[in-house]
């Protein structure tokens, strides 16, 4: 597509006889640097956004987006690379880039940001594969590599404790070395590997499912299923702890005590996990499952003080219930 634009562009300039002194050869090279400034602009610029206010007449709540407006490069911003774990953040005050560490960096540690994806957001196939596409490359950040590793945790799982039957495939032995396990070390064979990536899309699509129907008692189970077989911290549990307290919230409509203990338990959990997964440092996620949290413990002690009439608690449910019908 770029290699298009580049030789696009110089034919446009000579249909407008801009590049009537142009050789053939010439041409070509014009196209190469064209093509070149391109992939400079490309993979090294920023996006420049403002936050614009999109709220309707008739909406309670105030609602906003960011608008993009155009790409800069930085000279110095363009050395930072990327991890799905940033050290630091980006914004601009005016035309200036301002990177701001949200974690201690050690000196002579790489000050890191992020291209996109978030380890705490996004799954890994998902975020490799924005990166690849939009950056051409694969990222082999920490928590890239870690999550690889969680991933064959099922593996070493099956083989220390001696499964016989179908889990014997999860056993890592001396078969033919088509993959190594991260935690220790033995091959993995293809149908190993093939189990692991068919029982990840089974949760999966499970999750979807269930999700997508309101079901509480399914969500339980998949969650369960995610946590017997996922490392402690895995995204997917903090999705599955996620939608429940939504599903808790929206579809009980927090009509008993033991229903708010709930909704509130499941947005600690996720808490627990987003706040370990990026290293301490602040997300808009984080915040929203904060705010999430808060509002819960709050309507708790309305209903319990006030009962379920009380304006106060009507108006932290309906508040509630707008954080939680939200797109995650």
């Amino acid at each position: 597509m770029a290699t298009c634009a580049a030789l696009a562009a110089v034919l446009m300039l000579r249909a407008d006889g801009g590049t009537h002194h142009f050789s053939e050869e010439d041409a070509g090279q014009a196209a190469v640097g064209v093509l070149h400034a391109y992939n400079r602009v490309l993979y090294n610029s920023f996006t420049i956004s403002a936050v614009a206010d999109t709220t309707e007449a008739a909406s309670a709540f105030v609602d906003v987006e960011h608008v993009k407006l155009g790409v800069v490069v930085y000279l110095h911003g363009a050395a930072m690379n990327h991890s799905c774990r940033p050290t630091a953040a980006v914004h601009f005050e005016g035309t200036t880039l301002v990177v701001t560490a949200t974690q201690a960096i050690a000196e002579g540690d790489p000050v890191t940001i992020s291209y996109g994806p978030l380890a705490w957001r996004d799954p890994l196939d998902r975020r490799r594969a924005h990166l690849l596409r939009r950056y051409c490359f694969v990222c082999c950040c920490v928590a890239c590599i870690e999550e690889e590793m969680a991933a064959l945790k099922p593996l070493t799982d099956a083989s220390s404790s001696g499964q016989s039957g179908e889990a014997s495939q999860l056993r890592c032995g001396s078969r033919p070395r088509v993959l190594r396990c991260g935690v220790c070390s033995h091959s993995i064979t293809p149908a190993a590997s093939r189990a692991l990536l068919v029982a990840a899309g089974e949760q999966q699509a499970a999750f979807k499912v269930a999700a997508a129907r309101g079901h509480v008692e399914d969500l339980r189970r998949v969650l369960a299923w995610r946590q017997r077989s996922s490392a402690p911290g895995a995204l997917a549990v903090a999705e599955t702890h996620d939608a429940l307290a939504r599903q808790v919230v929206v579809i009980a409509a927090l009509a008993e005590h033991d229903q708010f203990d709930e909704a509130a338990m499941h947005c600690e959990q996720s808490i627990t996990i987003l706040t370990t997964r990026q290293g301490g440092g602040l997300s808009a996620e984080l915040g929203r499952e904060h705010l999430k949290c808060a509002g819960l413990y709050m309507a708790e002690m309305l209903r319990a003080c006030c009962g379920t009439g009380d304006p106060d608690l009507l108006e932290a449910t309906a508040l509630l219930n707008a954080v939680s019908t939200a797109p995650p």
